[in-house]
């Protein structure tokens, strides 16, 4: 029937057979771990908690020095800063008497402090 003798499909079955059989074979090689050395993830977890530990604790007792020289030159020449003001502060335009005077007020109470 069809052109197909019994050597002819015990040929093909055989065929199947070994591609049946290398594809369990690579099956079984995909389904192994790769390195019997390998840990588990709770293994690593422990171990890189451990090691973040021994970290914190080497940063805690081992803190970085301060240094305790005085810094080159004094603050006033680290920092360019404006001078504050000593007199009153004249202010121009139309102001309205109320603004004025609290404006007054907050600046007599500034140069008191």
């Amino acid at each position: 029937r069809g052109g197909m003798d019994a050597d002819t499909i015990g040929d093909t079955m055989d065929d199947i057979r070994e591609e049946m059989d290398e594809a369990d074979a690579i099956a079984t090689a995909l389904g192994a771990p790769l390195d019997d050395a390998l840990e588990d993830d709770d293994e690593l977890l422990a171990e890189l908690n451990m090691m973040e530990q021994d970290d914190l604790e080497d940063k805690l007792l081992n803190p970085p020095s301060v240094p305790t020289s005085t810094p080159v030159g004094a603050a006033e020449d680290i920092l360019d800063l404006p001078d504050a003001p000593t007199s009153q502060v004249v202010v121009d335009g139309d102001v309205e008497d109320d603004e004025l005077a609290a404006l007054r007020e907050l600046e007599a109470s500034m140069m008191a402090a």
